[in-house]
């Protein structure tokens, strides 16, 4: 036995054998003898059982057996019961809500922000705004303690009651209105209205679920709700077309907004890539999400954490793994590394198979014993001749099927709206004259092409694995397989 059984089992191992029963997200529900097991993260399970710390003697607080780490033991949970029937059975009290509409939602859901969940559902932005400082003043009916948003699925008969499972956000003044728009309740006073759009919006914010969100939100705010099909096109460069979406396809709305955030208005190859979107949905204020350190570092480097070696100007033109496999792929036998770097392509190109071997070139020693050290890590650096010197210098003397070249760009402030040959930090067209194999010239995708040397080049927009543009990679054919 592995996984979430054999590790109940072994911390509660006179309950075992443990078998899962449903998920209950976002726990794990496991049957042991006697009793039943919650399985989730850590923090997680701490937010539930300070909530059911605050429920200290109501009659919906589950019995805890024991706690640990990730996990907590009740006693046994039975069949299903009417949470709704449950509810109104219970004698209620009385309170007064008092604030804006926004304070009002924001309380309704401490995991989740509600005020920011509506403003993302394409609703006017001003309208959303003048609808949430509006004032609410209502006497609401309470429980002797709320949950915060419980859901019908969370509520089972046990030896001491009813458990609701959402206890992660009980409070001793909690909403009963809220109790009620989770279960379909048609009350039409303010705040029952404010508690069915929490409940939506909370589906819309864990779930990816707007249908029901963007109707509320329409009906209380006013505006039209946003469409959650759309049909896109993607116009500018030809390099560009066909990498997302074909013409007039139709997508998710979210997939759209996704596009709008990252596609629309990129700056390629002298041009730049325009999407449209019928029917027109907004493009979102957030920023795009910025990748973090250790998730670009192994992107770079599957085999980061083995001790790779790179020093900031190596890093900033270094090719993730899977785009330099991809170009490795595209020459083979004997090929010249004009800039080698501390070893990116390099590495990508003594690890394919038709390349029998790598003459690696760059002027810094630093980076090239960097470039040394990270292919050992990989194991190919018997298929690799480090040079240190100029590459024009390399390509004169040296015999080779194809020259790969990544010259520098600028560093992270190159400019994102044109480059031109001249800009690049070495003379692509001196080194490139000199060479009569097949070249790859691996170029930002600002870079605009009317610039390149002479010669019959052809040109491709390579998407890394977010799908972001990352760059261009031009390419020439052998001077010797051209025709007369």
């Amino acid at each position: 036995m592995s996984g979430p059984e054999a590790d109940l089992s072994a911390r509660f191992g006179d309950r075992a054998p443990f078998v899962e029963v449903e998920p209950a997200l976002p726990f794990r529900v496991y049957e042991g003898r006697g009793a039943v097991a919650l399985v989730g993260t850590p923090a997680r399970v701490r937010a539930w059982l300070d909530g059911w710390r605050v429920a200290e003697g109501s009659p919906f607080r589950p019995v805890v057996l024991e706690e640990t780490e990730g996990a907590v033991l009740l006693e046994p949970i039975g069949e299903l019961v009417d949470p709704r029937a449950a509810l109104l059975a219970l004698p209620r009290g009385e309170a007064r809500a008092r604030g804006t509409r926004r304070a009002v939602l924001a309380s309704l859901d401490a995991e989740v922000s509600l005020p920011r969940a509506l403003g993302r559902l394409g609703v006017p932005r001003r309208k959303v705004d003048r609808y949430l400082d509006a004032e609410v003043d209502e006497l609401v009916e309470t429980l002797a303690v709320g949950f915060g948003g419980c859901e019908p699925g969370g509520w089972r008969r046990a030896d001491k009651g009813i458990v609701a499972l959402r206890m992660d956000r009980a409070r001793p003044d909690g909403w009963l209105a809220l109790e009620l728009a989770a279960l379909g309740d048609d009350g039409d006073d303010e705040v029952s209205s404010l508690a069915r759009l929490a409940v939506a919006l909370r589906r819309a914010a864990l779930l990816g679920d707007t249908e029901d969100a963007a109707r509320l939100a329409a009906s209380l705010v006013g505006g039209s709700p946003e469409p959650s099909r759309v049909r896109v096109w993607i116009e500018g460069p030809d390099v560009a077309r066909g990498l997302w979406e074909a013409d007039g396809a139709e997508v998710d709305a979210r997939r759209a907004r996704w596009l709008l955030q990252h596609v629309d208005g990129v700056a390629v190859a002298g041009d730049r890539i325009r999407v449209r979107v019928e029917p027109p949905v907004r493009a979102g204020r957030r920023p795009p999400r910025r990748e973090p350190r250790a998730e670009r570092q192994r992107r770079l480097f599957s085999r980061w954490d083995e001790g790779v070696e790179v020093d900031d100007e190596g890093l900033v033109g270094l090719t993730p793994e899977r785009l330099a496999l991809a170009i490795a792929a595209r020459v083979s036998g004997v090929v010249i590394d004009g800039t080698c770097g501390v070893g990116g392509l390099t590495i990508a190109l003594a690890r394919t198979a038709g390349v029998s071997r790598v003459v690696a070139v760059d002027r810094s020693a630093e980076r090239l014993a960097m470039a040394r050290h990270n292919a050992a890590i990989y194991g190919v650096e018997d298929r690799i001749e480090l040079v240190h010197g100029d590459a024009a210098a390399v390509v004169r003397e040296r015999a080779a099927d194809a020259l790969v070249l990544d010259p520098p760009w600028g560093g992270r402030e190159y400019d994102r709206e044109r480059v031109a040959l001249g800009d690049l930090g070495m003379d692509v067209a001196a080194t490139v004259e000199a060479f009569e194999g097949r070249v790859l010239l691996k170029l930002p995708r600002s870079f605009d092409p009317t610039t390149l040397p002479a010669g019959a080049w052809t040109l491709e927009l390579l998407l890394d694995d977010r799908e972001i543009a990352k760059l261009l990679l031009a390419e020439r054919a052998p001077i010797r397989d051209r025709a007369p």
